[in-house]
């Protein structure tokens, strides 16, 4: 199963149908957990639970970068794995495009 969230309640439900099923729990990553939220103390206890706890229940994580790999890997229990799949942009694609007449579209 690939789960795309850090809520710690629906990882626990995802880990135990996993274990229930015989399935393999993976994590998709392709940003650091809770970078857009004002860091406060509350957001610094949810990330400390979900790098040492929720880590833990990944079976492996798919990651974007070989940044987010090493991350990854300081919090995933020994022996789950990392899956480097590099990002799939055409950066020439996201930049401003002109329309004819010298107006951006």
């Amino acid at each position: 199963m690939l789960v795309y969230s850090r809520s710690m309640p629906w990882i626990a439900i995802a880990w135990l149908l996993c274990r229930v099923c015989g399935a393999t729990l993976l994590h998709e990553d392709c940003e650091l957990p809770f970078v857009w939220d004002a860091e406060t103390p509350a957001i610094r206890v949810k990330r400390w639970l979900y790098q040492h706890v929720a880590f833990r229940a990944f079976d492996g994580c798919l990651v974007i970068s070989t940044y987010l790999e090493a991350y990854c890997r300081r919090y995933l229990r020994p022996g789950a794995g990392t899956l480097l799949v590099p990002i799939l942009v055409d950066v020439a694609e996201s930049g401003p495009r002109h329309r004819p007449g010298g107006q951006a579209g």
